[in-house]
């Protein structure tokens, strides 16, 4: 059973989804994630603590909390496919977590807005960039964590490094 006392959900300054902001209102969304980042990395940390899932910058404990996570997500008691409400803000604040973690393995890399356009998955979303290799690319750790807790909501199996391979590799450039 999961315990919610004291987890506060993330409740950004706009509603829905990034594709369909204006580009002010996206800015101001990902401006406001970024200066609560620490805040809600700290709240997911005592989200952890109160649940005795694992929690830390090393590799055994990302992904002990990425397979908690997946072990104890839930779906919306009404819509089965989607999660319930607060794992949301739980997905929200993971993804910021691992986003820092994956800036902490390579420090060249940065948190910034996507652009490209509203065909990009990821448009209008806090994403990593920075990439020498291709300035162009980047990494959404926030869909990355919304996928794995999908596939606990459906009962599918994980790897057994579900968060931390994907640190690594997002590094990586």
């Amino acid at each position: 059973m999961v315990v919610w006392t004291h987890y506060e959900p993330y409740v950004p300054p706009v509603l829905g989804p990034p594709s369909e902001m204006t580009a002010r209102e996206a800015r101001l969304a990902y401006e406001e994630a970024m200066n609560s980042k620490s805040s809600r990395i700290g709240m997911l940390e005592a989200f952890a603590a109160i649940n005795c899932a694992p929690f830390g910058a090393d590799s055994e404990s990302v992904d002990g909390f990425g397979r908690w996570l997946v072990d104890n997500v839930a779906p919306d008691p009404t819509e089965p496919r989607r999660l319930a409400d607060h794992w949301y803000s739980v997905v929200f604040d993971t993804g910021l977590w691992v986003g820092d973690l994956i800036i902490g393995e390579n420090p060249k890399l940065n948190w910034r807005l996507q652009a490209g356009g509203r065909s990009h998955i990821s448009f209008q979303k806090p994403v990593i960039g920075g990439y020498e290799s291709d300035p162009r690319y980047s990494v959404d750790p926030d869909s990355y964590v919304a996928a794995l807790a999908h596939r606990g909501i459906a009962g599918r199996p994980v790897k057994a490094s579900p968060i931390w391979e994907y640190v690594v590799t997002s590094a990586a450039d």
